[in-house]
């Protein structure tokens, strides 16, 4: 009988679903957030004069890791071992369940047929494999640190991974491309990765400043040198924007395409920022509003974000690194440093994306990797975290289904066990209102 999981995600892959508009155009309406949660709706058949009564109930899922003070997986929790609150509020945990994938290390690889995405596996238990998402950031990253990121990529692909799993692997660039749909061959991703060519990021050169040499600027007015600051200024947080706008239609893309997978799934996200502009404007402060709803499209999904900064470790050595000024008019040549370094290098573009990188993680229960140079390791370790989980799942008692968001607190009766969940979920009421 033929996987009905496969078949989701094989149309969808196939049929090219994945889209993010081209740089240059408008950005599309902000999508809205679709809801995990399952709702039981029952009602009374409707007789002419009887008031109508409906009983709703929402189950909410949340998916848990625990670790031991070395990072090893604990696996031998239990229902009873767990302490749920939601808004301060104790609740009763109506399902647990334990995913161990210890058992699909040896599960031969599956790869698409030609002309086909490949659907996902199944363990010796008959349930899908866990699912994994590379996106190789090429818009918000500079060239130098793509062709590191890339060599990392590269060497963990060739490295037999400890966990057979799903893995797809995308490209973010001018749109995002697919290069390789779910596959556990991982010579295959390797293949198609280095088919890649990598190039300049066209975002980052529409907000390129336009620069003066020392000499030039000397011998301009101070008000022409203070137009020209205030052009590059414009010029950046316009491509800031529309970076931001192309990013975030990637999340949303990749948020609808796993709808129907079941299980927790990881986005691995190899980048060096996430463009938000440096000073205020109508889209960057859109663009802020859709990230908080890209991410919760993500985690209703059951999708965690695992950011790998692909500037790897940034130190005082690093050319323009804790600069506070985000980009120079005035060149130097005696500075190697390119622009599109100086966009993600600077103190103000550092201090920013790796804020939001970790912001991002904690929403969804993965892991920021920040200021390390083994980014292979890190893409290793994120994959790594598929394996064993825990599921649990509960009935708020005493939400207010207001459309805000509501923090989740997990704790565990057993020393020495670390936790790592996502932070919450928006209580977005499902049935509508009646009229």
């Amino acid at each position: 009988m033929r996987n009905p999981y496969a078949a989701v995600l094989a149309a969808l892959f196939a049929a090219g679903f994945f889209f993010s508009p081209r740089l240059l155009q408008a950005q599309s309406p902000a999508s809205q957030p679709q809801s995990s949660m399952q709702t039981n709706q029952a009602a009374t058949p409707e007789q002419p004069g009887a008031p109508v009564v409906r009983a709703t109930t929402r189950l909410v899922q949340v998916d848990v890791l625990a670790t031991d003070a070395r990072g090893n997986p604990v696996t031998d929790l239990t229902r009873d071992d767990f302490r749920l609150e939601e808004q301060g509020r104790l609740q009763s945990i109506a399902h647990f369940s334990q995913a161990k994938n210890a058992a699909q290390r040896a599960a031969p690889a599956t790869t698409a047929t030609p002309g086909e995405a490949a659907g996902p596996g199944k363990s010796s238990g008959n349930t899908p494999l866990p699912l994994t998402i590379l996106l190789f950031d090429g818009l918000n990253t500079a060239w130098r640190d793509q062709v590191y990121a890339c060599q990392q990529l590269m060497q963990y692909l060739q490295t037999p991974a400890g966990v057979n799993q799903q893995i797809a692997l995308l490209v973010l660039s001018d749109s995002l491309r697919l290069l390789q749909g779910p596959t556990t061959d991982t010579k295959l991703l390797a293949a198609k990765l280095k088919s890649y060519s990598i190039h300049g990021s066209q975002g980052m050169q529409m907000g390129e400043a336009y620069t003066v040499s020392a000499a030039e600027a000397a011998a301009m007015p101070p008000r022409m040198l203070e137009t020209l600051e205030e052009t590059n200024r414009d010029r950046l947080r316009g491509s800031l924007d529309v970076r931001g706008g192309a990013t975030l239609d990637a999340f949303e893309s990749l948020a609808r395409v796993v709808r129907g997978y079941p299980g927790r799934k990881s986005l691995i996200w190899i980048s060096a920022a996430f463009p938000l502009s440096f000073e205020s404007s109508d889209l960057g402060a859109a663009n802020f509003e859709r990230m908080k709803r890209a991410s919760a499209m993500l985690r209703e999904q059951q999708v965690a974000i695992y950011p790998v900064d692909a500037r790897a470790l940034l130190t005082a050595t690093t050319e323009g690194a804790f600069s506070d000024v985000p980009f120079d008019t005035i060149r130097d040549p005696a500075d190697p440093e390119t622009f599109d370094e100086q966009l993600t290098h600077r103190l103000p573009a550092v201090a920013a994306s790796q804020g939001i990188m970790e912001q991002l993680a904690a929403e969804t229960g993965g892991q920021a990797f920040i200021n390390r140079n083994n980014l292979s390791l890190a893409i290793a370790l994120s994959t790594a975290d598929n394996a064993d989980y825990y599921t649990l799942e509960y009935y708020p008692a005493g939400t207010k289904w207001d459309g805000n968001f509501h923090r989740i607190k997990i704790g565990v009766a057993r020393h020495g066990v670390k936790l790592r969940y996502r932070s919450g979920y928006n209580a977005v009421d499902a049935v509508p209102a009646s009229k």
